[in-house]
């Protein structure tokens, strides 16, 4: 984008210069006759047309910031929707069957290009203490130091560091995931589930993964002779991008 400078005074027009140069009164005569009028008065005047032009391109630039916010060198930035999106685990108890929990709060954002999923990025963060398995009591052992220890860690973020193509909607991610405090890679396969519109007009994406890892590597544990070690986890995505502006009304 090219950085805003102040505006060629000669190119505008009489009504322009006016509003650059207010309470002071232009001559048409004068600008007919001798062409552009010579702006390069000393002291007060001069000054004022140097900050009108510095405020002109702040309003600019600052009007241009959210556009930006949206869109970088990688991609289009969704933000990841809670209310429809999912973190589901699932862990052997005492060698016999699966118990299943999730969490319910999940945040942060995807960086999406279709034509270039290899651009493809993740940031998101689970709030640890919105764990849910199904009973109290047990949820506020998962919350306690045995466990993910949510007084002092409070979130399960994962930011990607690189991302390549493998098929038409799979690509795969590499990435940290922090759980307690300990930071592990981690690669998995994600699935682009599809593309859209939201109630509000905005565009839409999705994205699903399963990956597994293993509870000890982040030093949880509790109880290894009555829950396996692997746990598998699936994390499902839908992020949106703010919505259009809505049209004025018409008057």
């Amino acid at each position: 984008m090219d950085v805003l400078g102040p505006p060629d005074v000669a190119a505008l027009s009489y009504e322009d210069r006016a509003r650059l140069h207010p309470g002071r009164q232009l001559d048409r005569s004068q600008e007919r006759g001798r062409g552009a009028i010579d702006t390069r008065k000393p002291g007060k005047e001069r000054f004022m047309c140097r900050t009108l032009c510095l405020v002109l391109a702040s309003v600019v630039t600052l009007t241009l910031l959210p556009a930006l916010a949206q869109e970088t060198a990688g991609g289009q930035v969704y933000r990841i929707d809670s209310v429809h999106s999912s973190a589901v685990f699932r862990i052997k108890h005492l060698d016999v069957s699966y118990f299943w929990g999730r969490f319910n709060d999940i945040s942060g954002t995807a960086t999406w290009d279709a034509a270039r999923p290899e651009a493809t990025s993740f940031d998101v963060r689970v709030n640890a203490n919105s764990i849910d398995s199904k009973d109290a009591k047990r949820n506020t052992h998962l919350k306690g130091p045995d466990f993910f220890d949510t007084k002092k860690y409070r979130t399960l973020p994962f930011k990607s560091t690189s991302a390549r193509k493998l098929d038409d909607t799979t690509i795969e991610v590499t990435g940290d995931l922090t759980l307690r405090g300990v930071t592990r890679p981690l690669t998995a396969k994600v699935e682009f589930t599809g593309a859209g519109k939201g109630m509000q007009g905005e565009a839409m994406v999705g994205f699903e993964t399963t990956f597994t890892i293993k509870r000890s590597d982040f030093g949880i544990n509790f109880a290894p002779d009555a829950l396996g070690d692997d746990v598998r986890v699936i994390v499902s995505l839908e992020a949106h991008q703010a919505p259009p502006p809505r049209p004025a009304p018409a008057k």
